[in-house]
């Protein structure tokens, strides 16, 4: 027997590489940040809050080259060093 998947099952395992190709790793943090809200605090940002991250973060990795490596470290602690409390500043 051969399982298969929906159409939008499909449509996600697709389109999940394409998410994830161009961002650098200050802006991956801003998706880590807001899942890490959603499914563990019970905070969700709106799409406006993620695009602003998203941008906001673009530039200052252009400006700053070793932010990127910054962030890939905080991304992978992110649930281990912060709280929920760390992350309530981001939905005053």
């Amino acid at each position: 027997m051969t399982a298969r998947l929906s159409l939008p099952a499909v449509a996600l395992l697709l389109a999940a590489p394409l998410a994830v190709g161009c961002k650098n790793d200050c802006q991956q943090l801003c998706h880590a940040m807001a899942d890490y809200a959603a499914d563990d605090c019970g905070e969700e940002w709106s799409k406006d809050q993620l695009k602003s991250c998203m941008d906001d973060q673009k530039e200052a990795v252009k400006d700053n080259e070793d932010l990127n490596e910054v962030c890939a470290d905080i991304a992978d602690g992110l649930k281990e060093e912060w709280t929920c409390e760390d992350l309530a500043v981001y939905f005053d």
